[in-house]
């Protein structure tokens, strides 16, 4: 039977605590995106987390030691623990293929919540372009993102967090 519980301490770039609430900033549109970690559940390879925003949309992960998978591909992590530089591995998207991803840092990254030093910058790229950068920091987490596409690019910046 899945238990709750408040934490799941796997890796300090990615933290998995009941109640987090994370704020980001559209640097373009001024938009506000939150997520917040709504459950986190046990189970017997580590847990799942279910994340949800404020559009009341949920997402819904894996979590081993080795990373975070989505549920219907759980053998390829789309981030993989720990956070290290150099790290390389790849996953498999229903829209875009293969997706390499490569872990670049320590470096600093600047956000409405302040400069934040230390950071490890994830590149997932599809056909050989990138097309989603993330920026993670120590006991914060996810940072910042550029989404990219081939008509857009959309920064999202942390400009809080909060513990409810």
């Amino acid at each position: 039977m899945d238990a709750a519980f408040d934490c799941i301490p796997l890796d300090p770039y990615y933290p998995l605590v009941a109640g987090y609430e994370w704020i980001y900033r559209d640097d373009e549109s001024d938009e506000i995106v939150v997520y917040a970690i709504d459950r986190l559940l046990r189970t017997p390879s580590g847990g799942k987390v279910t994340f949800a925003s404020a559009g009341g949309s949920e997402d819904e992960f894996i979590v081993s030691r080795n990373g975070l998978y989505r549920p219907e591909a759980p053998d390829a992590p789309i981030l993989r623990f720990p956070l290290k530089p150099g790290a390389k591995w790849s996953y498999e998207d229903p829209d875009l293929g293969t997706v390499q991803c490569h872990v670049h840092g320590p470096e600093e990254v600047l956000t409405e919540a302040g400069l934040l030093r230390d950071c490890y910058r994830v590149v997932h790229a599809a056909r050989g372009e990138p097309f989603l950068t993330e920026w993670y920091a120590w006991e914060i987490g996810l940072a910042k993102w550029v989404e990219r596409s081939r008509h857009d690019e959309r920064t999202y910046s942390l400009c809080g967090m909060v513990r409810l």
